[in-house]
């Protein structure tokens, strides 16, 4: 918009200074024969363009020197690195007419050209600027995406390192209180076990004593249990599994949301670990990959690698398949083992909501 509004600018000007030296159809004509000049300068936007149709117009200028009058508007848009090549073929076509048009003439051509370069560079410079700020500010853009990503990301860590720190706390504070307390107590109920059967005066009170020492091991379990049901984070536990592994190449993939019952998370570690021990001992592998997915009403484990088994290995006998067996089966669930491709163990779970009576007896006995 602002290059069509300095060109404008121009031709007005060259209408106003050179209206009383040429007639009106003749203005009209070298008006006309500028602005197609220029439109067709702007179209193509090509500065090779632009000069043949500048040299094109010196032609026509040396078979009508009334048309030199409007040579200013095509200096807008020609390469300014071959300005002076431009200015001799103006020169030129001038000298031709030196004798037709006048002094004033060539000298306010001259000045209005002038004008005109300076609107040109004017417009060049503030494209220039504009590219400049677009793309600082694509920039910034760009940086501020990143700080936020790196942000969130930082924000992520943070929170899983909490996380983490908080569910090993968890589980320490079990352990002592399994190892410490729970101890404690335990003598202190097989001591009033033995007082009871020789000491049959205080019998009722030791009885009493009995049932509360028993009723604060039970809580004491209880509160033990949820502490370590807390604190065993499956993902995290996975992780540490497969990260370990340097065998060969390892890849995990965790798509849980809900996390399952405590007996599972069991199942599912020590199947992983199993499977892990006999890609060690029985395969060539160079690649494996542990998957973990939740679906509708089931969980699936997927174990696979990418090796052979060795001739020996029977697939459908050995003590580390069988406990896998024995595990899924226990929990309700279905495993296959194929030996295609690479090694391949798929269990399946199915996802049940477990109840108080029956979590305890399975943490009172992990699988």
């Amino acid at each position: 918009m602002s290059g069509w509004i300095d060109k404008s600018v121009i031709l007005l000007i060259s209408l106003l200074l050179f209206y009383k030296d040429f007639s009106l159809p003749i203005l009209v004509t070298g008006l006309l024969l500028a602005v197609i000049a220029s439109i067709a300068s702007d179209y193509f936007e090509d500065r090779r363009v632009a000069g043949a149709i500048f040299v094109l117009y010196h032609l026509l200028c040396a078979l009508f020197p009334a048309l030199l009058i409007f040579i200013p508007i095509l200096y807008y848009n020609i390469s300014k690195r071959f300005l002076v090549v431009y200015f001799l073929i103006s020169a030129s076509v001038m000298l031709l007419h030196r004798a037709v048009l006048s002094t004033d003439i060539l000298m306010n051509t001259g000045i209005l050209t002038a004008l005109t370069l300076l609107f040109s560079y004017r417009a060049l410079r503030a494209a220039h600027l504009l590219d400049e700020n677009l793309r600082q500010r694509d920039n910034l853009k760009e940086i501020s995406e990143a700080l936020r990503h790196r942000i969130n990301d930082i924000l992520t860590e943070q929170d899983y390192e909490v996380r983490l720190a908080t569910l090993n706390e968890r589980n320490r504070i079990a352990r002592d209180i399994h190892d410490n307390v729970g101890h404690v107590l335990s003598g202190a109920i097989l001591q009033v076990g033995a007082l009871l059967a020789t000491d049959s005066e205080h019998a009722a009170e030791l009885n009493v004593l009995k049932d509360q020492l028993n009723k604060g091991m039970d809580s004491i379990r209880n509160s033990v249990h949820d502490l370590r049901d807390e604190s065993i984070h499956l993902d995290d536990q996975l992780q540490r599994l497969t990260t370990g592994f340097t065998f060969c190449e390892m890849k995990l993939t965790y798509d849980v949301i809900q996390p399952p019952e405590t007996r599972v998370k069991y199942a599912v570690l020590a199947i992983v670990k199993e499977a892990l021990s006999n890609i060690m001992r029985h395969s060539n592998a160079t690649a494996a990959e542990v998957s973990l997915y939740e679906r509708p009403g089931v969980l699936q484990l997927t174990i696979q690698d990418n090796g052979s088994t060795k001739p020996t290995y029977n697939i459908g006998a050995g003590m580390g398949l069988e406990n896998i067996r024995q595990r899924v089966y226990a929990l309700g669930g279905a495993v296959n083992f194929t030996a295609e491709h690479g090694f391949k163990i798929f269990a399946s779970f199915p996802i049940q909501k477990q109840s108080p009576k029956e979590e305890a007896t399975n943490e009172n006995h992990p699988v």
